[in-house]
C-alpha cells in the first residue's frame, strides 16, 4: 500500500513548475495511481536505494490546481501516509511537570530521482468467451493494469468536439452476419488478459512481486530428429550463476537523424502509412456470440462510412481478431472509393511518423494528409505517445477527421475506461461515438481458426496433426502468426535441400517446446569473440539487444544460430551490427526504449537475449517480448528472440534462424 510520499521542487529552465514526486508504494498502488491522475504525472521509474521511496514521477508544468488533484489522490488512497509536510508524529513521553515541550526535527531530504520510463503492462491471461447474446456495446473491459504509454500525458491542447454520448446499446444495423464454422481466420496480437478489478479496486499485484523461482535442474537434450542437422547438445552441468548487471538506466534513443528515422522521413507522410494485409476480409472473419455485435458495426461503418458508429472503437485481449477487423474495413473502404485516400496506421507508426515530421519540419505533410483522406484507422490506438513535442500535430491530425464528421476507426488492447490519459491528451471522449469488444473464442472455434490458418500457409492437414502446435499456444491465440510463418519458412527450407516436407515432420522440429537447460559460460562466450566468421554469415546488419553487461553471450548466440544455418546448407543474411544493450531492472521503460532504438537503427532484423535470471524483467520474458514485437511489427522488422536460459537449446537456434528469413 502507499506508505510514504513526498513532493519536491524539479524546476528547469524551461519548466520551472516541474516537481518531482517521490513514493513508497506497491506496485498495484503505483498502477492505481496512473489511472488516477495519468494526465498529471510522469512515467514511474524505480529508485535503486528504494528505503525511503521507490518510485519516483516527475510532474511536468504542474499549477497549484493540478497540485492540489493530485495531493487530493494520494490522500484518498491512504489519508495515514506519511507525507515530508505532515509525517507521522513519533512517540515521545511525557514532559515532566513544569518542562517546556520539545520541538520535533523535521525531517530530512531524499535524493533526486532519475528522469521516468515508458510503462510496460502486465498482461493478464485472456478471459473467456462469453455465452451467446450476452456481448452489448460498452461492456466492462478486460484488462485491469494500465496500459502503456499513456501515463505521461498532460493536459490537451484541444478541447474534445461536442458530440453525443454513447447509448447503451445500439441498433443492430443491416449487415449481413455469417457465423459458419471454419469460415475465417482471426487475426492475432501479442499479450493476454483477464477481467479487470471493479474501479477503483487497484489490479492485482503483479508478478514482478513475487520472488523468482530458482532455474530448473539441468536434463539431457533429446537429440534433433533427422534428417535435419542440429548443433549437438552440450552434457549437462550445472547453471552458472550469472551476476545480475551493474545498474544502468535503460538507454534512451539517441538523438539526431539515424539511418531509420532517415528512411522514413524520405517516405509520403513520413512513413505513417501501415500496408493492406489482401488476405482479411469481412467475409472470412469467423463470428460467433463472441464477438458478433463489433463484426456487425464495423460492416456498417464500412458500408456507411461517417455515419452511425463513428468514430468506432473496437477493444479486446490480444488474438481476437481486432487488426483484422480494421484490416477488412479498410480493404472494403478501398474497394468501395477507389479514387479517394484512406489513413490506415498503428500507434507507433503514427507516433514516430509525427516525430520525423516536427525533427524535420514536415508537419505540413501530415496536416495535408488528414484533410484528403476519408478515413482515419488507428491499430492499437493504446501504444501512441502523444509527447510535448508531437501532442499538438496529434491532436490536431485527430481533430481533422472528428470535426469534419470523416470515419475514425480504432483499437485497442485496452477497455475505453482505462484510456483517460490518451482522451485528456488529444482532446476527445470515446465514449462520443460507439465501442464494441470482441471476447476469446471457445476451444472449437480456436480449432476452426487454426485449422483454416495452416492450411492457408500451403498445408493439408487435419486438426488431429496439429495437436503440438494447439499444445504450445494453450487457450490464446496471440502467437498463431508467428507459429505458421515458422512452418511455411522450414517448409520452403527444407523443398530446397530435397528434405521431407510433411507436415509431421515439420511440427515435430518447428513445435518441439524450448528447454530452459543451462546459460552459456563467461568462458563459452568470451570463446566465441575469437572464432572466424562462419560460412553462413551475410552481409545485412542485425541489431543484437541485451542484457547490459552480457554482450558476449549475445554474440555467442548469434554464433549458434550462424552454425544451425550453415549445418543445414540454408544462407543466412546477416552480420552483428548495431549493439543495444538495456537495462533488465527497469520494467516501465526498458521494452519502450529498445524497440525505439531498434527502429531508429533501421535494420531488417533484431536478434534479442532475453532479461537474466533474477532481473526484474526475467519474470515478464513474454510481456517483455511481446511489447517489444509490437512496437516494431509495422517497421518491417524481422524479431528473434533467445531467452537466456535457453541459450543451449538447438531448437531455440532453430526458431530464430526461420524468425530471422525474410519472406514467407
Amino acid at each position: 500500500m502507499l506508505t510514504r510520499w513526498a513532493i519536491r521542487p524539479a524546476a528547469t529552465p524551461k519548466d520551472p513548475q516541474r516537481r518531482l514526486l517521490l513514493v513508497q508504494a506497491s506496485m498495484t498502488d503505483v498502477q492505481a495511481l496512473i489511472r488516477r491522475v495519468g494526465a498529471l504525472c510522469g512515467r514511474p521509474k524505480k529508485e535503486r536505494d528504494g528505503t525511503k521511496y521507490n518510485f519516483s514521477f516527475y510532474l511536468q508544468e504542474i499549477g497549484e490546481a493540478g497540485l492540489s488533484e493530485l495531493r487530493a489522490a494520494l490522500n484518498a488512497m491512504n489519508p495515514k501516509a506519511e507525507t515530508e509536510d505532515n509525517p507521522a508524529p513519533a512517540h515521545t513521553p511525557s514532559p515532566a511537570p513544569m518542562g517546556p515541550p520539545k520541538a520535533a526535527s523535521p525531517p530530512a531530504s531524499g535524493t533526486t530521482a532519475s528522469p521516468p520510463g515508458t510503462a510496460l503492462p502486465s498482461v493478464p491471461p485472456p478471459a473467456p468467451a462469453a455465452a451467446p447474446g450476452k456481448e452489448l456495446a460498452g461492456a466492462e473491459g478486460i484488462f485491469g493494469a494500465a496500459p502503456p504509454g499513456l501515463a505521461g500525458f498532460g493536459t490537451p491542447s484541444k478541447p474534445p468536439s461536442p458530440i453525443p454520448e454513447i447509448k447503451t446499446k445500439p441498433p443492430v444495423p443491416p449487415a449481413p452476419v455469417r457465423s459458419e464454422a471454419g469460415d475465417g481466420l482471426i487475426s492475432l496480437f501479442d499479450e493476454s488478459g483477464r477481467t479487470p478489478a471493479p474501479i477503483p479496486i487497484p489490479a492485482p499485484a503483479p508478478a514482478a512481486q513475487i520472488p523468482l523461482a530458482p532455474p530448473p535442474a539441468p536434463i539431457q537434450l533429446p537429440p534433433a530428429p533427422a534428417p535435419i542437422q542440429l548443433p549437438p547438445a552440450p552434457a549437462p552441468i550445472q547453471v552458472p550463476s550469472i551476476p545480475a548487471p551493474a545498474p544502468a538506466p535503460a538507454p534512451a534513443p539517441s538523438g539526431g537523424m539515424t539511418p531509420g528515422l532517415q528512411a522514413l522521413a524520405a517516405k509520403p507522410v513520413c512513413g505513417a502509412c501501415a500496408e493492406l494485409r489482401p488476405w482479411t476480409t469481412l467475409d472470412n472473419f469467423l463470428v460467433g456470440a463472441f464477438n458478433r455485435f463489433s463484426h456487425a458495426a464495423a460492416a456498417s461503418a464500412a458500408s456507411n462510412p461517417g455515419e452511425l458508429y463513428n468514430p468506432l472503437f473496437l477493444y479486446g485481449v490480444p488474438g481476437t481478431g481486432k487488426s483484422h477487423l480494421l484490416q477488412a474495413i479498410a480493404r472494403q473502404l478501398a474497394s468501395q472509393f477507389p479514387d479517394q485516400k484512406l489513413w490506415v496506421t498503428s500507434g507507433p507508426l503514427l507516433s514516430t511518423a509525427a516525430q520525423v515530421a516536427v525533427e524535420t519540419g514536415q508537419q505540413q505533410a501530415l496536416q495535408l494528409f488528414a484533410q484528403q483522406a476519408k478515413a482515419l484507422l488507428i491499430d492499437d490506438v493504446h501504444l501512441v505517445e502523444a509527447v510535448d513535442a508531437t501532442r499538438g500535430l496529434l491532436t490536431e491530425v485527430l481533430h481533422q477527421f472528428l470535426d469534419n464528421r470523416k470515419q475514425v476507426i480504432m483499437t485497442s488492447a485496452y477497455a475505453p475506461r482505462l484510456l483517460g490519459g490518451f482522451e485528456q491528451a488529444l482532446g476527445f471522449r470515446i465514449a462520443a461515438g460507439w465501442s464494441g469488444d470482441l471476447k476469446v473464442p471457445g476451444p472449437d472455434k480456436q480449432g476452426d481458426i487454426l485449422l483454416r490458418s495452416v492450411r492457408e500457409a500451403g498445408f493439408e492437414t487435419s486438426l488431429d496433426e496439429l495437436t503440438p502446435l494447439r499444445e504450445i499456444m494453450g487457450s490464446s491465440l496471440s502467437e498463431l502468426d508467428s507459429h505458421v510463418r515458422r512452418l511455411r519458412v522450414l517448409k520452403a527450407l527444407r523443398q530446397k535441400t530435397g528434405q521431407d516436407t510433411s507436415i509431421p515432420e515439420i511440427m515435430k522440429l518447428a513445435m518441439t517446446p524450448e528447454t530452459p537447460s543451462q546459460a552459456s559460460t563467461a568462458e563459452e562466450a568470451q570463446a566465441a569473440l575469437a572464432l572466424p566468421p562462419t560460412s553462413a554469415e551475410g552481409q545485412a546488419p542485425l541489431a543484437l539487444g541485451f542484457p547490459a553487461g552480457t554482450e558476449a553471450h549475445a554474440r555467442w548466440a548469434l554464433r549458434m544460430i550462424q552454425e544451425t544455418a550453415a549445418q543445414n546448407h540454408w544462407s543466412f543474411q546477416y552480420r552483428a551490427g548495431p549493439l543495444i544493450p538495456y537495462d533488465p531492472n527497469q520494467v516501465f521503460g526498458t521494452p519502450f526504449h529498445l524497440a525505439a532504438e531498434i527502429r531508429r537503427q533501421g535494420v531488417p532484423a533484431a536478434l534479442v537475449l532475453g532479461p537474466t535470471p533474477g532481473t526484474d524483467l526475467a519474470g515478464h520474458e513474454n510481456e517483455f517480448r511481446h511489447a517489444v514485437s509490437h512496437l516494431i511489427a509495422d517497421f518491417s522488422v524481422r524479431l528473434s528472440w533467445v531467452s537466456f536460459l535457453s541459450i543451449k537449446d538447438p531448437f531455440g537456434h532453430l526458431k530464430a534462424c526461420l524468425d530471422m528469413e525474410p519472406g514467407a
